[in-house]
């Protein structure tokens, strides 16, 4: 993108210019800069709201913020971006970031974020209708073929440039004695998962209205967002198949161990404790300490996940009928609606714990 801005820059007055050659030479360094700054000054005012509503609006505020300011100042927003977030996330102490913050967090995020990529690409189709519907059919069959080129040069060069990547570098590995980093296979996986997206299409769009076959351009950006997204997206999955690097297996066993691993911390601190409160906070850790070994949930675990949804479901039912007998306001129906929802959360199996984006 930063050269991609450099490069209009030079386009208007048709050479290359002092100012456009200083601006590449000082967008990428200052922009990093501005994010660390921007990074440490949030990390000073996190602590205020911690918990708020506010804070999440300053956490989803502030990024988009940062971005505008580069923007403004002619830096590299992405770059900017970047170390803003690497900047919060390397100095951000253990106990400064709290559970409930980080859950509403992520929700507005992933909501937010999901619509705006709906909403773009709405948009945008509606652009190309009206370039398809103002342009004449010899323009357009013209326009057809030279996008059927760009596909396929912007496909084929880089299964070119990754496999070739991918077979250099594991030439350089065996020659100095070591263990090839990448397979082929694994190569032509990765030279196949060249998307795009969403970023292609808004640089097509931010041409300037008088650039040369700008109509043209933006059709040729939308074919190979189309064209990457739906044949090489659809098509990933028997590719992995195929290629035999299914690592589903792979996961769910680090999964596993993940989660001994943490049960076990947790029993080692409740070692040598003989409270009531100790005995049951180690029943449930060797509850899951076992569900996490075992290749099929044990049977105490399924009773007790049982148990714990059955006594759930009696206690949403007593909550309705507080509610519907006027024994509750409806803050304190919210707040305990909220920890019995908490309560089943933990008990759910993981696939009942996802929420899918489509």
């Amino acid at each position: 993108l930063l050269l991609f801005s450099t490069a209009l820059a030079v386009l208007a007055p048709g050479r290359v210019t002092l100012a456009a050659g200083a601006r590449l030479a000082l967008a990428a360094p200052a922009g990093i800069l501005l994010g660390i700054v921007c990074g440490l000054l949030l990390r000073r005012t996190t602590s205020f709201v911690q918990d708020t509503l506010g804070g999440t609006l300053l956490q989803f505020c502030s990024s988009y913020l940062v971005w505008i300011l580069a923007d403004h100042l002619k830096f590299s927003a992405v770059l900017c971006t970047i170390a803003y977030a690497v900047t919060i996330s390397r100095t951000a102490r253990l106990t400064e970031t709290f559970a409930r913050m980080r859950v509403q967090s992520y929700a507005v995020w992933d909501a937010v974020v999901f619509t705006l990529n709906v909403l773009a690409f709405l948009l945008m189709g509606m652009q190309v209708r009206t370039i398809l519907g103002a342009m004449k059919s010899a323009p357009l069959h013209q326009a057809f073929r030279f996008s059927g080129v760009v596909v396929a040069a912007v496909v084929l060069s880089r299964i070119a440039l990754v496999v070739g990547f991918n077979r250099t570098l594991a030439w350089w590995y065996r020659r100095t004695g070591r263990p090839e980093p990448a397979s082929i296979r694994q190569g032509l996986l990765a030279a196949w998962s060249g998307m795009r997206g969403l970023v292609t299409l808004a640089t097509a769009f931010a041409l300037p209205a008088n650039f040369p076959q700008r109509d043209t351009v933006v059709l040729t950006a939308f074919s190979v967002v189309l064209f990457t997204l739906i044949v090489q997206g659809s098509t990933l999955s028997p590719l992995i198949t195929w290629l035999r690097l299914d690592q589903t297996d792979t996961a769910r066993r680090e999964l596993v161990q993940a989660r001994s691993r943490l049960a076990e911390v947790a029993l080692n601190t409740l070692s040598g404790r003989t409270e009531p409160e100790a005995e049951n906070l180690r029943f449930l850790y060797q509850l899951d300490h076992d569900a996490a070994l075992a290749e099929t949930e044990p049977p105490n675990f399924q009773r007790h996940r049982d148990l714990g949804l059955g006594a759930i479901l009696a206690e949403r039912q007593e909550l309705e009928t507080m509610r519907v007998n006027d024994q509750l306001g409806p803050d304190l129906y919210n707040q305990l609606q909220e920890e019995l929802d908490w309560q089943e959360l933990t008990l759910l199996p993981d696939e009942a714990r996802q929420i899918q984006q489509s």
